[in-house]
């Protein structure tokens, strides 16, 4: 499912070559076990790093307009999708800031950048490395109970692209929504009953559909989140004991509520997959990391942002430029 968070770029798509059409058009989800997507996407993540030149720090510092901020150590970049709405709120608000900047793009994507921005700061993915977050994507789908079959070639390219900020990301912050708690997606028996002539399932047939029962943001950029949360979730793996609870570095702040969410992760049983998500409310805005090695802050969110969402933005910009105290 998608929202109109890429509504704005369909006009493009007659620009985008049919290289990657392969990608989306022979992949079935259903018939691929979350164990192999998992495989696959650390396949990709391994990949990425040893052949892609935008996992090198090879974009430059933009200038700051505020003197405070270019003694700020360690150095903050901030990675951007290049939309309109809170990616360029946020990538605003960065540059003004004096953070490098990082907008990953493809071919046919034309970005949205700050005024003044140097093209320095943007980084085009080949069709290698589109390639290589594609079994992230369709990880992050099975997950989401979301269907991208039927996306054009060019959104298919985008959601790639937003894979590739969420793993060049050890921090993200968001600004989006929450879906409900419960959403029910076809499955492949069913889709089969259908191909076969038989009709649909009935609603109470165990086959006809699986529940998501976890929550999630809503919208786009809910893939970019999903795709973090999967790569916090394989690093939790082996690091939580029973009950342990570890924060994954994501922070949304919901315009439906005004506040800010953590996102943390928490052991529940001793099986592989035993390993849960939770969001917790912030009373304030969500803290700077304390680290002494450079900082990669994914900035996302959804086209509509509203002046709460662009306030926060601000503010929480604002407040990781600051030195802070480790005393």
């Amino acid at each position: 499912m998608l929202n109109d968070d890429y509504s704005d770029n369909r006009n493009d798509e007659n620009d985008n070559n049919d290289d990657n059409d392969e990608y989306h058009l022979t992949w079935n989800d259903s018939l691929v076990s979350p164990q192999v997507l998992r495989a696959l996407d650390q396949i990709e993540i391994a990949f990425a790093r040893q052949h892609s030149p935008a996992c090198q720090d090879t974009f430059v510092q933009v200038s700051a307009s505020t003197d405070h901020a270019q003694h700020t150590l360690p150095a903050i970049t901030l990675v951007s999708g290049g939309a309109e709405g809170a990616d360029l709120a946020m990538a605003t608000a960065a540059v003004h800031a004096g953070w490098c900047l990082n907008v990953v793009s493809f071919a046919t994507h034309r970005p949205k950048l700050p005024p003044s921005c140097p093209p320095t700061t943007v980084t085009q993915l080949s069709t290698n490395e589109l390639a290589a977050c594609t079994a992230g994507l369709h990880r992050a789908n099975r997950t989401l109970c979301r269907s991208i079959e039927r996306v054009s070639p060019f959104v298919f390219n985008l959601l790639r692209r937003n894979v590739h900020v969420a793993r060049r990301a050890t921090v993200m912050l968001a600004v989006a929504g929450f879906e409900g708690a419960t959403r029910r997606s076809i499955t492949q028996p069913a889709i089969t009953e259908l191909l076969r002539g038989a009709g649909p399932s009935t609603s109470s047939s165990p086959l006809a559909t699986s529940a998501c029962t976890h929550r999630r943001v809503a919208g786009g950029t809910g893939w970019t989140c999903q795709v973090f949360v999967d790569a916090a979730t394989d690093a939790a793996r082996t690091r939580l004991h029973m009950h342990e609870r570890l924060e994954s570095g994501l922070y949304v702040f919901d315009q439906g509520s005004n506040r800010w969410h953590r996102h943390a992760l928490q052991r529940v049983g001793t099986g592989d997959n035993d390993v849960q998500s939770h969001w917790d409310v912030l009373p304030a805005l969500p803290p700077k990391p304390l680290t002494s090695q450079s900082l990669f802050v994914a900035g996302v969110g959804t086209r509509e942002l509203n002046s709460a969402g662009r306030a926060a933005i601000h503010d929480v910009i604002e407040a990781w430029s600051q030195p802070r105290c480790t005393n």
